[in-house]
């Protein structure tokens, strides 16, 4: 169960380009990652923002795929995954497809980097969306926070401390000069030899060699291009500073030096090991004794050896006052773990590495090895952490403990003026953190994760299974992964959302603790209801599942504080959330009728919890489940909580055709969503909606990103929604407003009505079976575990997937416009979230 995956077998090809091939059987989708030595650092100094302009304008023509042939259509018709991302140092290019389409997505990647056309009408264009994106980012508080560091960090000319992302202002784009400076960039490193493909996938070597060769070696030939290297940074003195974003978080940065290669999986496991939430912890100690909710390790920067590492606390609205009891348990701790033996600490880390590792999709491995090899690096080894790690570790160690610091902490407001061209961060110096005398500790290193064992043989009584909890097979199947899916529904009395957050707030050991171990686990509330779910490696979910029922079941006596802390925590997080993420979150329940309860504090709750469960009816769902580890789950069913239910979740329809909530969210700028629910559950209703999912979203996407440039969060899409399935719309505007986005939403379907129409009976039919083919082949076990489940909650027939690809495969252009006519007629209700009014009389 601990063994380790095998590492890549890496090559170079005579034109200069690093390839890593990555074999397992195991997966079920391929992935490609290019890694490109030059980052926003590495951009002229008077064009901040050229590497990251430059990655956007990639994605558009080239000169074998123009943009519809691109990439981003090409792996969105594939139902895949594509991106890209500008750090400091590097680039990153990434999808994941299925494995029969690698080849065609190797093929637009490769053209893309090495033969984009850079049209200046299209530069014209994306320069809006930079500028929608640097607006957003001024909201971001990681962003401020990081920015505000050039204050009081040296010299003023380190990359770290400058602006790199761009704005509309930074981006010359009419200018000759600037044209030389992007042109002389692409030339200078997007070449073979600054450049790693990595390639994740089922097929032989031979075949992923073949295809790296022969896309990979179309890339310009050359050798690595030396990045200049950084000047030391330093902070002449521990600090504080006061920067005005989301209030209720305190960070401490530090700066570390001469740090050898290792240093990076060295932080990830001090990071592991500092949020931890054990009994004895850091963590433990701060939420009991200062408030703080949560605790986490960001590392900003790092390169040549330099870092800047970020251990940021949630404080909440005390701020100040709970903050000056964290920074002196924080070193108190830190002295601690120093000293201490991390012998078995380390082997669990390594043992949970390699169990993550084997359920990680093939793009999330790729990534992983894309991070650790490059042009300019030597051979590292895998997940974990090797000899030199720990000895990176020690290093790491040794400089924080020198307490040399910013104190930073966000507040409401600062009177100071923003910042120059770069990001607006207000921010003013301060005083340190008078430190609170208090005793801390005692510190201990956490136990044994008992989720990383093997587990023994099932013993004890089997309970016999009730109707309403269902057995279903994975096909494909994923080897060692499953699901278990639990909902309990309250008939009597609708439980207190206050309960809810009590419940999530005791199971976060266990959710930790089960992350570990390659399972997530996740406890939602969906309306009234609440649903227990675990997905991941099978062998030790019956395990986590019953430690999780003993947390429902019995809380410890400070769920309710901890629940209303961090219900207080997640709304002033979502606050400094993208709008439009914002938006997606509450979506679901956002036209749910709201159910009144009895009024439940801190007195009562126990008792309260009690009544729901002894009223509580459940059921649910296991996905890949066999042999000893179904029998080891049979068991633990028998300590669900409630009764065992016989009635199904019915779908909902709406009661009326147009009904719009305003999420009364303020902002700077609107977003929007439109839902349109199914009108029916019928597979050939859904096959021929999910047909036009396909066929619109690359078409909405074009016209209201790329040609109105109407922002950058801009997506359609088939989409489950609660216990709904239909077509989702989403757009969030820096200028527009919701009723010029809805006007332009609906524009763009009456307009699609046309092109649907003339759609070639071979083109219609080759979309159709490409999806049936799709659907029959889920990309993840979570895919096919959350489809089984909204299947589930939707009451669908047990056999509607086969009767679902079936209808794609006899679709025709007439059953699919009858379908776009119910889709515009609102046959199925449209449904608007909006941080806006509604725009007229008919939304309700």
């Amino acid at each position: 169960m601990t063994a380790k995956t095998d590492p890549p077998v890496q090559l170079t090809l005579p034109n200069g380009l690093r390839v890593a091939l990555l074999h397992d059987p195991a997966l079920v989708q391929a992935a490609a990652v290019v890694r490109v030595a030059a980052g926003g650092h590495d951009a002229p100094v008077e064009y901040p923002g050229l590497a990251h302009f430059l990655e956007h304008l990639l994605f558009l023509d080239s000169v074998a795929f123009p943009a519809d042939q691109g990439l981003m259509a090409y792996v969105q018709r594939c139902a895949g995954q594509v991106n890209a991302s500008t750090r400091e140092r590097d680039s990153y290019y990434f999808f994941e497809v299925p494995v029969a389409d690698l080849d065609g997505g190797l093929a637009r990647l490769c053209d893309m980097l090495a033969h984009p056309r850079l049209a200046l009408e299209a530069q014209l264009r994306e320069r809006e969306v930079l500028e929608a994106e640097f607006q957003a980012r001024s909201r971001d508080t990681d962003t401020l926070c990081d920015a505000a560091l050039a204050q009081v960090m040296q010299p003023a000319d380190h990359p770290f401390l400058g602006f790199h992302a761009g704005h509309r202002g930074t981006l010359p784009v009419e200018q000759s000069a600037f044209q030389n400076a992007l042109a002389g960039f692409h030339q200078r490193f997007y070449q073979a030899g600054q450049m790693l493909l990595v390639l994740a996938s089922p097929q032989p070597l031979e075949q992923l060699r073949e295809l790296a060769e022969r896309h990979g070696g179309r890339l310009p030939a050359g050798a690595y291009v030396p990045q200049s290297a950084p000047p030391a940074l330093r902070l002449p003195t521990s600090t504080g500073l006061r920067v005005e974003a989301q209030p209720g978080r305190l960070s401490l940065y530090g700066l570390l030096d001469d740090l050898p290669d290792t240093a990076g999986e060295a932080l990830d496991f001090l990071g592991e090991c500092l949020a931890g939430e054990e009994a004895g912890g850091l963590s433990e100690w701060l939420r009991a004794r200062a408030g703080c909710d949560s605790l986490h390790l960001r590392v900003p920067y790092r390169y040549a050896g330099q870092a800047v590492v970020a251990v940021e606390f949630t404080v909440g609205e005390a701020g100040a006052a709970n903050a000056g009891a964290c920074v002196p348990a924080f070193f108190d701790w830190l002295d601690f773990f120093a000293a201490a033996d991390w012998h078995d600490l380390r082997r669990d880390y390594d043992r949970s590495v390699a169990m993550r590792e084997r359920v990680s999709p093939p793009l999330a491995r790729a990534r992983a090895w894309a991070e650790r090899l490059g042009p300019r690096d030597g051979d590292v080894e895998g997940g974990g952490v090797s000899e030199s790690g720990l000895l990176a570790l020690r290093a790491i160690l040794m400089q924080l403990c020198r307490r040399q610091r910013v104190e930073l902490l966000t507040v409401a407001a600062v009177s100071s003026m923003p910042a120059g061209r770069g990001f607006p961060v207000k921010t003013v110096q301060a005083p340190l953190l008078p430190n609170v005398q208090e005793q801390c500790g005692p510190w201990r290193l956490p136990p044994a994760n008992p989720f990383l064992s093997l587990p023994g043989a099932s013993s004890g009584p089997q309970m016999a299974i009730p109707e309403a909890f269902l057995w279903k097979e994975c096909n494909p199947p994923f080897p060692g992964q499953a699901a278990v899916f639990l909902r309990w529904r309250f008939p009597e009395q609708p439980a207190d959302d206050e309960l809810h957050h009590a419940l999530a707030a005791a199971l976060q050991p266990v959710v930790r603790a089960a992350r570990q171990a390659a399972v997530e686990v996740r406890f939602d509330g969906q309306g009234d209801d609440w649903v227990l779910s675990l997905y991941g490696l099978a062998s030790p979910q019956p395990t986590v599942l019953d430690a999780a029922l003993k947390c429902l079941s019995a809380p410890s006596a400070d769920a309710w504080a901890r629940g209303i802390q961090r219900r207080d925590t997640e709304r002033r997080r979502a606050a400094g959330e993208l709008l439009i993420r914002r938006l997606l979150n509450e979506l679901a329940d956002a036209f749910e009728t709201p159910t009144e309860t009895d009024a439940i504090d801190a007195g009562n709750w126990q008792a309260a919890l009690a009544r729901c469960w002894r009223t509580a009816r459940w059921g649910g769902l296991a996905l890949g489940y066999a042999g000893a580890d179904r029998q080891r789950l049979e068991q633990v069913l028998s300590q669900v909580p409630g009764e065992p239910s016989r009635a199904a979740a019915q779908a909902l329809a709406p009661e009326v055709r147009y009904r719009w909530r305003d999420a009364a969210i303020p902002a700077g700028e609107c977003g929007l969503l439109l839902f349109c629910p199914l009108p029916d559950a019928r597979a050939e209703t859904e096959a021929a909606w999910r047909l036009l999912g396909r066929c619109l979203e690359p078409a909405f996407y074009r016209r209201l990103r790329s040609e109105l440039q109407l922002g950058y969060a801009i997506f359609s899409g088939f989409r489950s929604v609660g216990r709904l399935r239909g077509l989702l719309f989403a757009v969030q505007s820096p200028d527009a407003t919701a009723e010029q986005i809805l006007s332009h939403i609906e524009t763009f379907l009456d307009d699609q009505a046309a092109v649907l129409a003339a759609l070639e009976v071979t083109a219609l039919r080759e979309m159709s079976v490409d999806l049936a083919d799709r659907l029959s082949r889920f990309p993840s076990l979570r895919a096919a575990a959350d489809w089984h489940w909204q299947a589930h909650l939707g009451k669908t027939s047990v056999d509607h997937l086969e009767h679902l690809c079936r209808a794609l495969r006899t679709l025709d252009r007439s059953t699919l416009l009858a379908h776009y006519q119910a889709l515009r007629e609102a046959q199925g209700g449209w449904r608007v979230l909006a941080n806006a009014a509604p725009v007229d009389s008919r939304w309700q």
